[in-house]
């Protein structure tokens, strides 16, 4: 799935919760949270040790641990009801409609999943969009309290056009084991639409 990346909920199967949502997937090597470590790609460095750490954290019923997971249990729980009540499959969110702003600009038009679903321990999928030429100029304002200022995005806001335009996204999320209809979807999605540009300097990818 050119340009994708696939995102599982990092602690979503902590104690119980892992067992028995590894064992729904019936995952022929994935049957632990350090199966999923160990056969997981990672972007980063930094990912891949948070997740290594993780799989040997033996604290996961210390005080205030078990609250979290226990919180985030039952907003996992309210979410598959939605769903199933509702016959929701997949949740669409723009991922972001702007490019990344200037350094110290507004990001504008951007609402990122990142805090989300980590805590519903949901996956996520993060495909093209499109691209977009604009960007708006830093703008600033004092906060409520007047201790500091913010980056805002008032009516007249100065635009930027880009001499090379910029890709933005789009995701999809699922409930918990929804990895399969998340990549059938993106998949979907990528080839009726052809939202990916490829850089000029690599160009496209086997089979575009």
């Amino acid at each position: 799935m050119s340009g994708a990346c696939l995102v599982t909920g990092a602690t979503s199967g902590i104690g119980l919760a892992l067992a028995e949502g590894l064992a729904a997937r019936g995952d022929a090597r994935v049957k632990s949270w350090a199966d999923w470590v160990a056969n997981a790609k990672f972007r980063e460095d930094a990912s891949r040790a948070g997740a290594e750490n993780w799989a040997a954290f033996k604290g996961h019923l210390d005080p205030g641990k078990a609250d979290a997971l226990a919180r985030s249990l039952v907003a996992r729980m309210a979410l598959q009801k939605v769903m199933d009540e509702n016959h929701i499959d997949v949740f669409v969110h723009p991922e972001n409609i702007v490019p990344t702003p200037k350094i110290q600009g507004p990001n504008v038009g951007s609402i990122s999943l990142d805090g989300i679903t980590p805590f519903f321990q949901v996956p996520r999928v993060v495909v093209p969009a499109g691209m977009n030429d604009i960007v708006y100029e830093p703008q600033y304002a004092l906060n409520a309290d007047k201790t500091d200022y913010v980056s805002v995005l008032a009516p007249g806001t100065p635009q930027t056009r880009l001499r090379h335009p910029m890709p933005v996204s789009i995701t999809f999320f699922a409930g918990q084991g929804g990895e399969p209809v998340l990549i059938k979807v993106g998949t979907a999605y990528e080839s009726a639409t052809h939202h990916r540009v490829a850089p000029p300097a690599f160009g496209p990818v086997a089979g575009e």
